[in-house]
């Protein structure tokens, strides 16, 4: 059976924002935010982190927070830019067995990946209601993602 509550909270990713917002986001957050701000807008659940090895050479993870969705747990790992603008929502399963059910709730939710990775692998859905480009890393059940991004579009700012 499809997990409803996934499901739903994907499609709504965006649902927190406000009237007339012209970016989408990602839960209570918005594309561009600072850590303090992304802080600030979870309520309390977010709190500040610093492990290098979450760290690329121009992404920083710098804020973390628990976020469950229907029988799903996560830890949220939020990531900034050089200027401390948010630029990535990962969600990182604590089971990574469960990636299979991800992948289906994601394709319930979103339809047909639109595109793949090597040999089928990295599947990745555009959500152009909430504007975010949403792919699902399985690292052979060592680990399970989901990556949010701003979505762009050519001819749009940050486009092709």
């Amino acid at each position: 059976m499809i997990n409803r509550n996934l499901a739903s909270a994907l499609v709504i990713s965006g649902s927190l924002i406000g009237a007339g917002q012209a970016l989408a986001d990602w839960q209570y957050t918005r594309w561009g935010m600072s850590p303090t701000e992304v802080i600030e807008a979870s309520g309390g659940a977010a709190k500040p982190h610093n492990n290098p090895a979450d760290n690329g050479p121009t992404q920083r993870s710098k804020v973390v927070a628990p976020y469950r969705s229907g029988e799903h747990l996560f830890r949220s790992r939020f990531v900034f830019d050089p200027a401390d603008r948010l630029i990535i929502v990962m969600l990182e399963h604590s089971d990574p067995s469960k990636c299979p059910e991800l992948y289906r709730d994601l394709t319930s939710a979103y339809g047909p990946p639109q595109s793949f990775g090597v040999g089928r692998s990295l599947p990745k859905w555009w959500d152009k209601k909430n504007a975010n480009a949403v792919l699902l890393i399985d690292t052979l059940k060592s680990s399970c993602s989901i990556q949010y991004t701003p979505l762009t579009t050519p001819g749009a700012p940050g486009g092709l």
